[in-house]
């Protein structure tokens, strides 16, 4: 599950936090975990993710929601008890933007969606810093984008430029559990 916001500024609207956004779908990630010793270790791995953020129009009254499945390869450091399982990390994640999805509507009328496979409405490639806890049950992480989630220099068919202006920077709290697997080497 990821519940996301973002620090948002855009023409008309001062810089504040987005509309909070939960996703519980679809999100996968698999971890490999290497202890230096019984109180620090490392893990990388391999994950997709739907990140986003909901951008409301109040004097039109109408809300646009923007999400990108991302393809991610975190690397982070971990310290604490590793045989107990529970450890604080800290790390980054490089993510490639794969397929965004752009949802707009006016309250009670229909709604105006797109989506498009390697959009250039946002950057190819997007870092983001981590930190968080796990323990058995399973993991809670805080995430934040500081590149810029919206391409501003982006022009549509038309010669538009509708993300002129916006700077876009990602929160995202994401709760997960983990499913043991066997180690891959001994």
């Amino acid at each position: 599950m990821i519940f996301s916001t973002a620090i948002l500024e855009r023409p008309g609207r001062e810089s504040g936090l987005s509309t909070l956004r939960f996703t519980a779908f679809f999100h996968l990630s698999y971890l490999y975990n290497y202890n230096f010793n019984s109180r620090t270790g490392m893990m990388v791995g391999l994950s997709l993710k739907n990140i986003g953020f909901i951008d409301k129009y109040d004097a039109l009254d109408s809300t646009v929601k923007r999400r990108l499945y991302t393809l991610n390869v975190p690397l982070g450091f971990k310290f604490g008890n590793m045989g107990a399982n529970k450890f604080v990390f800290i790390g980054a994640e490089a993510s490639l933007a794969l397929n965004y999805k752009e949802k707009g509507f006016v309250k009670r009328n229909d709604k105006v969606k797109f989506n498009e496979w390697f959009s250039e409405r946002t950057p190819m490639i997007m870092p983001n810093f981590f930190v968080g806890f796990q323990n058995n049950l399973g993991y809670l992480k805080l995430s934040y984008y500081p590149t810029n989630f919206m391409n501003p220099d982006f022009t549509d068919e038309q010669g538009n430029k509708p993300y002129a202006g916006f700077n876009v920077n990602i929160i995202a709290l994401t709760m997960g559990i983990n499913i043991p697997t066997k180690p891959l080497f001994d």
